[in-house]
């Protein structure tokens, strides 16, 4: 079934993935609140980061309704006590059970990027909460070959086996996680994210003739426009991630209904073409436009530059 989307290929009906939405944002404040309060304080930065998650959000009804009210007063003083961390879990999960088309893989994945965000809000990461992501990496062991905990416990048992967890490291760590997530809150203001340079391979000039994806929301032109230019160049643009895709660009901004906060459906079929060393690009839509400008003399301007 066809279903009508806007420029940037959003359902236009507000209700399309409307339970898979409300889902995502719970289980992803599960994770932030977590990571926020894994080293025991709150700071003014984190307090700033629960503000913007809430005023993202735009379903404000029901269980939903409840959670706003929470956290707001939690913003009111600052504190997180375990009482309101308690109640404000309860709430999660009734957003969670009665969500229709939610599984759980997809579930524990929001909550760690949640969990990721949170650990990374102040800019910084420290020792304290290396420990609460070792202790969230271990409980889950069988999710540790999917991404995005496999890089995360990749690169942090190469610290802890060296045992080598020094500054550079923790800044080492905190960049991973920010490029993981899509969000550096100290630098952009923004709590939800969006993707991230560890989609950033190289478009070199004798790409045309390929199969070619493009996914999100993009700054530089609608999805249609940027399919319609890239067939004009030589390339096949494909609607979806099929074997014999060659690449995959993804836009800068994040689209409402993917499944995951940073990561889609498209891309995760991407990342598991890679892994079977099935030979994929996938890029982001700032190396698309420079690759346009360089190869082509198409000249395009991301709306925030």
């Amino acid at each position: 079934m066809n279903t009508p989307c806007d420029r940037n290929g959003q359902p236009l009906n507000y209700f399309f993935c409307r339970e898979k939405n409300r889902s995502k944002a719970a289980s992803t404040l599960y994770g932030i609140l977590n990571g926020i309060v894994a080293d025991k304080s709150l700071n003014c930065i984190e307090i700033e980061f629960l503000r913007n998650w809430l005023e993202q959000q735009e379903e404000k009804k029901g269980d939903f309704l409840d959670l706003y009210d929470a956290v707001t007063m939690i913003l009111e003083d600052g504190i997180i006590t375990k009482e309101e961390k308690e109640d404000l879990f309860e709430l999660m999960k009734d957003c969670i059970e009665y969500s229709d088309n939610f599984f759980l893989k997809d579930e524990l994945i929001n909550r760690f990027l949640g969990f990721l965000k949170g650990i990374g809000a102040d800019g910084k990461i420290n020792q304290t909460e290396v420990k609460m992501l070792k202790k969230e990496l271990d409980n889950m062991k069988d999710l540790i070959l999917e991404y995005p905990f496999n890089i995360v416990y990749g690169r942090l048992e190469k610290f802890l086996n060296n045992k080598n967890l020094n500054l550079k490291n923790l800044e080492e760590m905190h960049n991973l996680l920010t490029e993981i997530t899509g969000t550096n809150f100290t630098k952009d203001g923004d709590a939800i994210g969006g993707p991230t340079a560890l989609y950033s391979d190289d478009l070199s000039k004798k790409m045309e003739g390929i199969k070619i994806c493009f996914t999100g929301s993009f700054y530089s032109a609608s999805r249609t426009e940027l399919e319609s230019l890239a067939s004009q160049i030589g390339f096949l643009p494909q609607k979806n991630i099929t074997l014999d895709t060659n690449c995959l660009i993804i836009g800068t901004g994040v689209s409402r209904d993917w499944i995951h906060s940073s990561s889609g459906r498209k891309i995760e079929k991407a990342i598991k073409m890679k892994n079977k060393n099935i030979d994929i690009i996938i890029s982001n839509e700032k190396k698309w436009i420079d690759y346009l400008e360089k190869y082509h003399g198409v000249k395009i301007l991301l709306s925030f530059e």
